[in-house]
């Protein structure tokens, strides 16, 4: 039987990437020279959470890449409301309200619940949903392409559903959709 000895931390070496660079894109092309999309129009952007250190990554990704400046309802639904969490959301909502919303309390009603909590009191006719891992690596430029390319294909019922996955950087699959299947 062969046993592999342990390397020690010291000896781990950071390589520099390899990869090409990827060109850059139009919309990240405007970004980059100051172009700023308006409002998202018939969008609720709904976000469930339980737990603060992800969503302050996620949080700082929206702020970063200009996502709250260009929805028009921002809704935070968290199960198990702890204070925690709230002191993470209290710098977003004291800059973006009445854009960014708040509902929660000290129950964790799951996952199902969360959902029909924020889609119940969404104020636009089309929800998108995120959790709170859900970290955004395009600018708003890109992602108002991307929303009104969605709801063209569910106003012209080419869809009645479309799922964000980015091309080349999918990430992990959601778990949840794993276990309802």
């Amino acid at each position: 039987m062969l046993f592999l000895q342990p390397v020690p931390k010291s000896e781990w070496k950071l390589k520099p990437w390899s990869a090409p660079a990827e060109p850059e894109t139009p919309c990240q092309a405007a970004w980059r020279k100051g172009d700023r999309p308006g409002i998202i129009p018939d969008i609720t952007f709904a976000m469930l959470t339980h737990e603060p250190r992800s969503m302050r990554d996620s949080l700082a990704t929206y702020e970063a890449l200009g996502l709250f400046d260009v929805v028009d309802e921002f809704l935070v639904y968290i199960n198990k409301r702890t204070p925690p969490v709230d002191e993470v959301l209290a710098p977003y909502v004291k800059k973006y309200a009445p854009r960014l919303k708040v509902m929660g309390d000290a129950h964790n009603y799951g996952i199902a619940r969360g959902i029909n909590f924020l889609t119940g009191n969404a104020s636009n006719p089309f929800i998108l949903f995120l959790e709170r891992d859900f970290q955004l690596i395009e600018p708003a430029t890109c992602i108002a392409e991307q929303m009104a390319a969605g709801l063209k294909l569910i106003r012209s019922k080419a869809a009645d559903v479309v799922r964000y996955r980015h091309r080349k950087h999918p990430g992990r699959p959601n778990w949840a959709e794993r276990m309802y299947k």
